[in-house]
């Protein structure tokens, strides 16, 4: 429950960036459409772009939070959500064709880069877990201890 919060600012998060995203790649979005090298260029920075916004909401969520691990999985809807409907709504491709395969491409990245954000917000989390007990604060004795009970 500690976690809602969190999960509802990082989502509205997502679709501002969405949108924000959207505004300001609408020009160049008819470059999907073009043959050739120009096309498979323009398909890739998408699917870069939205790969690297996931990850990074991915791993910094991941990193925060103990119980939603698999949240930004949604977060990564919630950010394609707003290209999705505007790209409909404005009718930027030629055939449906084109625009399932810019949905595609988008959809492919972000799920991607959230999947690559949540591994490397757990090794993270792992990492910081296990520097928490290397502190030198903690007596000898403890430290002893747990280095007992965790090789169990």
């Amino acid at each position: 429950m500690e976690s809602l919060p969190r999960a509802f600012a990082y989502t509205s998060a997502a679709l501002l960036i969405g949108v924000i995203v959207y505004m300001f790649t609408q020009n160049i979005i008819q470059y999907v459409n073009q043959p050739g090298l120009a096309g498979i260029v323009f398909s890739l920075g998408f699917l870069l772009f939205y790969l690297n916004i996931n990850y990074l909401l991915g791993k910094r969520f991941t990193r925060r939070t103990i119980d939603m691990e698999n949240f930004p999985y949604m977060m990564s809807i919630f950010l394609i959500l707003p290209a999705l409907a505007l790209s409909v709504m404005t009718g930027r491709f030629l055939t449906s064709w084109h625009q399932a395969f810019y949905i595609l491409i988008i959809f492919m990245g972000s799920l991607l880069g959230a999947s690559m954000g949540i591994k490397k917000g757990l090794k993270i989390r792992k990492q910081a877990y296990k520097e928490s007990f290397n502190h030198p604060d903690i007596p000898e004795d403890l430290r002893s201890a747990k280095e007992r009970l965790s090789n169990n």
